[in-house]
């Protein structure tokens, strides 16, 4: 089975983050027979929001991690994402999304 990693760089917004998890759930669910699929979040410590972020990461039904790094500049908080996911992660495709995107799987 293909294995798909979504990356996505995390910031304030828990009830928009929310509705992203719900849709990777979702997409999770649908391609169950097909893929499978993990996501790896990048939030960052001075975020305000940063504890609730993480309890919708835990309280999530999908195979997912998160780590840390700096939101500014945001291109190097995307790159420390992709850097991790390279270096301990095995897939075959990666998909890059924001934390507000809602993905579907048709």
């Amino acid at each position: 089975m293909k294995k798909i990693i979504v990356v996505a760089a995390v910031w304030n917004r828990p009830q928009i983050f929310a509705k992203h998890i719900k849709s990777v759930e979702n997409l999770t669910q649908n391609l169950k027979n097909r893929f499978d699929i993990e996501s790896f979040y990048i939030l960052s410590d001075e975020d305000p929001t940063v504890k609730e972020n993480i309890k919708v990461i835990e309280n999530s039904d999908i195979n997912c991690s998160y780590g840390f790094y700096q939101n500014i500049p945001i291109s190097n908080k995307h790159n420390a994402g992709f850097n991790t996911v390279l270096k301990h992660k095995s897939f075959d495709y990666v998909m890059n999304c924001g934390d507000d995107d809602l993905i579907h799987s048709t």
